[in-house]
């Protein structure tokens, strides 16, 4: 008869060997050598001689009992784009009860929000990059005050609604996409407005009003930078009425060959701070002008000429080559 062979104490897989327990017998009659096993998770179990050999079974066969305990990361304080995690919120459970982690976030724009640590990693901020802050941007004549609210679409797509005040004094709401595509550009004044039938719309003189508000309104003017881009404005008075406007210039001697023109040009437009005048005297009031005094006035370049009788190009290539302004002057 064949020695049942010793295996006490010996390791298969995550089982050790105790001792040899009373045999199996199949329904053929076979004996199978059964020996009672320790498993590393602390389990007790009763194992063939042939299955422990051939590595068939190496553990109690309990999967929870060995399956690696996950070691959870402490993600407080970390950053994810604009996001920074303060600390662990509850637990979001889904719809297989299984329990997901979500952390508290702070944006850099100031909002906290709540996300799944999963989604940490796609998402970069509170949505502050989908949705920008419109406050104090221009839209035509619309200036954006604060943020209202979130429209839902026919299609449920949403939108951030925005209260806007209009140069007219009127407040008005309109939604990001509209304010950006330019569909909206006024509380509706500037279509009444272009509809006015008072007798001026379309002269010349209408259309020196409305170019003078919005060269110092609208950002998209060519010469918004020298204009409103470096503060001048318009007075309530003319920016709210073109009536108004075109009531004083009609009586401070305004006619088709003039022009509009600030007396300082680093004032607004007002009653107190306009004139007409020629294109030559227009000229020579910009800021560009180089101003001289000679015999005690100040006079453009071009001023000088004429009263002295000399080619203007004359007298500035003087200046420029370094001649007095005596000399320049006085020379014939």
């Amino acid at each position: 008869m064949r020695k049942a062979i010793d295996i006490t104490g010996r390791r298969f897989g995550s089982l050790v060997a105790l001792k040899r327990v009373e045999s199996h017998i199949k329904e053929n009659g076979q004996k199978v050598t059964m020996w009672e096993c320790l498993c590393d998770c602390g389990e007790k179990t009763t194992v063939s001689y042939g299955n422990l050999r051939s590595g068939n079974v190496k553990s109690c066969g309990n999967r929870k009992n060995h399956r690696p305990k996950r070691v959870y990361e402490d993600l407080t304080g970390k950053k994810f784009g604009k996001l920074t995690v303060i600390d662990r919120a509850a637990d979001y459970i889904n719809k297989d009860g299984h329990h997901l982690r979500k952390w508290r976030c702070k944006c850099d724009c100031g909002n906290v929000i709540e996300v799944l640590e999963n989604n940490l990693k796609k998402r970069k901020s509170c949505g502050c990059d989908r949705y920008p802050d419109l406050t104090g941007q221009r839209f035509g004549r619309l200036t954006v005050i604060k943020k209202s609210g979130r429209n839902v679409s026919a299609n449920n797509s949403t939108n951030t609604v925005w209260k806007c005040r209009c140069d007219c004094g009127n407040v008005s709401f309109a939604t990001t996409n509209n304010l950006k595509r330019g569909n909206v550009k006024s509380c509706g004044c500037w279509k009444i407005d272009s509809q006015t039938t008072h007798g001026m719309s379309g002269t010349r003189i209408y259309r020196i009003w409305n170019d003078m508000r919005t060269r110092c309104y609208s950002e998209s003017h060519k010469s918004y930078p020298e204009y409103g881009g470096r503060g001048i404005t318009v007075c309530d008075e003319w920016k709210n009425s073109s009536d108004s406007f075109i009531e004083w210039a009609l009586e401070n001697g305004y006619n088709d060959s003039l022009t509009l023109d600030r007396i300082d040009n680093n004032k607004g437009y007002s009653p107190n701070n306009c004139r007409w005048a020629t294109m030559k005297e227009q000229a020579n009031n910009t800021r560009k002008n180089v101003v001289i005094k000679y015999n005690g006035e100040e006079k453009t370049i071009s001023q000088w000429a004429d009263e002295l009788g000399i080619n203007r190009n004359t007298l500035s290539n003087r200046i420029k080559r370094g001649w007095s302004v005596e000399r320049a002057f006085e020379t014939r």
